[in-house]
């Protein structure tokens, strides 16, 4: 960045730009007024000659969605809210290329608002992790196990997707990593993982983030997801998701651990609600609040567990659907069913995320609840314990793809 321009961009955000967020079916009408707004800023630093609405009237033309959640998420430019260096960073890479020919556009006249320059940039910062995970709204998918993956490559159900934890893939090659790349080949892909320890008083691993970056770059997932949960102290690892007390002091912890991962991985995170076994009298925020509360600071998606509402009420005492309901639908990415287990050996039962049997009826049921509400989203069926056959899971799957299916017929 030379004087120049990193005169520009402090003229530039000065004063905020309220960038609202991307939503599938709702960002037209954002984006244009986005496109307005920094078309406008623009203008007042002295750069730009368009009209603005040349800008808005060409990408509601072609039908471009020049946008995604983690570029030009609900950020603040005065330092208040976390990620905001990676929205600088995209903002002004989309300014560079607005004022700045490219060696193949020939001559032009400096300091001239290129609005070709322009569109090109805001289309090739959607990218195609983008339109996959569009393309992936009404279909459902399995995580994906290593006795499943002869038919796993060899299955052509339609919409078929798969998700792997990132852990068991970060090395520089060997047979694990090439299974991977062939299924990659198939089929689309989504990482969800387990040991970033987001909730945790330490930040996330810089070393570990770099592995996790460079899967990424190989993998090209669809989505990258993680829990609200912490899973390591004083550098040691424990096998385990832990869960933290919901407070102040630990959500502004969490944000700037979501922000320094999404930073790290250029990429959004979604996050994954957990599973209670205990109360906490330490909570100051109701979880519902929490999540909404770490995606306005941090512009992360959410991953709702359904499997695992039904269990924390269970324990809890609260009512599972009205958890649901409170959830923002324009900030679900994906949604996971699984099995689960209830111990009857205590004075009262203990309702277990175990991963190990079919999905529930009573989660069948607020997952219909959920989406009916919210529309179709990604469906992952979870299975980790008690593994059956590759086509019993695919029968499964095959009832939340029908949902889906419903759903999205109605839309």
């Amino acid at each position: 960045m030379n004087d120049r321009q990193a005169l520009l961009v402090g003229q530039l955000f000065e004063q905020p730009v309220h960038i609202q967020p991307c939503v599938v079916g709702r960002y037209r009408c954002a984006i244009g007024k986005n496109v307005h707004e920094i078309v406008e800023r623009l203008k007042s630093c002295g750069v730009a000659r368009a009209a603005p609405q040349e800008v808005k009237q060409h990408v509601s033309r072609d039908g471009v969605d020049p946008c995604r959640q983690r570029l030009f998420g609900p950020i603040g430019v005065a330092g208040v809210m976390h990620g905001k260096q990676r929205f600088l960073h995209h903002i002004f890479h989309f300014i560079r290329h607005a004022i700045e020919p490219s060696a193949d556009e020939g001559p032009q006249v400096p300091g001239q608002f290129h609005k070709e320059a322009v569109i090109s940039r805001l289309v090739a910062l959607q990218s195609g992790q983008h339109q996959r995970a569009k393309a992936l709204l009404d279909r459902a998918g399995l995580g994906l196990k290593p006795q499943h993956f002869g038919e796993a490559l060899r299955c052509t159900a339609p919409g078929l997707w798969f998700e792997v934890h990132p852990e068991n893939y970060l090395m520089a090659g060997g047979p694990r990593l090439a299974w991977l790349d062939a299924i990659r080949e198939r089929h689309p892909v989504a990482l969800h993982g387990v040991s970033l320890s987001l909730a945790g008083d330490a930040r996330p691993d810089r070393e570990h983030l770099a592995r996790l970056r460079e899967l990424i770059r190989r993998v090209d997932p669809v989505r990258m997801s993680e829990h609200l949960a912490w899973s390591t102290l004083n550098g040691r690892y424990y096998p385990d998701l832990l869960p933290v007390a919901r407070t102040t002091e630990r959500l502004v912890r969490v944000a700037a651990n979501i922000a320094l991962a999404q930073d790290a991985l250029n990429d959004e995170i979604a996050i994954e609600n957990p599973s209670h076994y205990l109360h906490f009298d330490a909570h100051t925020w109701n979880e519902t609040d929490f999540l909404v509360e770490l995606v306005r600071r941090t512009g992360c998606g959410l991953l709702v567990d359904v499997n695992n509402v039904h269990v924390s009420a269970s324990n809890l005492g609260y009512d599972a659907a009205w958890y649901l309901d409170q959830l923002p639908a324009d900030a679900v990415r994906e949604i996971h069913l699984a099995g689960h287990a209830i111990d009857r050996t205590a004075s009262q039962p203990l309702w277990v995320d175990s991963h190990d049997a079919p999905v529930a009826p009573e989660v069948w049921s607020l997952y219909l609840r959920l989406i009916d509400r919210i529309g179709p989203r990604p469906t992952l069926i979870e299975r980790d314990g008690n593994i059956p056959s590759f086509d019993e899971l695919l029968a499964e799957r095959a009832h939340a793809a029908a949902l889906l299916g419903r759903e999205a017929a109605h839309a």
